[in-house]
């Protein structure tokens, strides 16, 4: 017989055949639900660390007061889950357009579905995301907000960048 100890709650084993083969035994159901409650106290908070959600940015003026805004975000930056045999997540994207005056003048929801299947997972290495998002506006000067956020994990990002027109 082996006692371990799980913190303060014993953990017995009974080699019944003297082979070396432990198997667990359990005193009761009391005992059961204790070594399963201080499996869950005594279990380490894991915190996800090196993964950083963040998109690069990039302006492009066009003729006749139109702006090409594009988002790009790193597909190594974008947290994943398995659903069946693809990779999902949802991005869902904000824009707003402030006028010199502070006055809202535009803005943009919209949400991107990303799915990818195990053969297009290789292909994305070293690749971004790319969201487009055209805007027309009359000439001046702007400030606009940028809200970026991945469904999957609740992790946001926030920018605001100044453009003339």
């Amino acid at each position: 017989m082996e006692i371990w100890y799980y913190g303060f709650y014993p953990i017995i084993f009974i080699d019944y055949s003297y082979v070396g083969d432990y198997e667990l035994y359990l005193l009761s159901a009391q005992h059961v639900a204790q070594l399963l409650k201080a499996s869950v106290d005594l279990k380490p908070e894991v915190k996800m660390e090196g993964l950083i959600f963040d998109f690069d940015l990039n302006l492009e003026k066009l003729p006749g007061n139109k702006i090409n805004v594009q988002i790009k975000v790193p597909y190594k930056n974008i947290w994943l889950i398995e659903k069946g045999d693809k990779l999902e997540t949802t991005l869902l994207l904000s824009l707003e357009v402030f006028s010199d005056s502070k006055k809202k003048v535009w803005d943009f929801n919209e949400e991107y579905s990303i799915s990818l299947g195990q053969n297009e997972i290789t292909e994305t290495l070293g690749k971004s995301y790319v969201i487009p998002v055209d805007i027309e506006l009359s000439q001046g000067k702007y400030r606009m907000k940028i809200l970026l956020e991945n469904k999957t994990d609740g992790k946001k990002v926030k920018k605001t960048i100044k453009f003339d027109l």
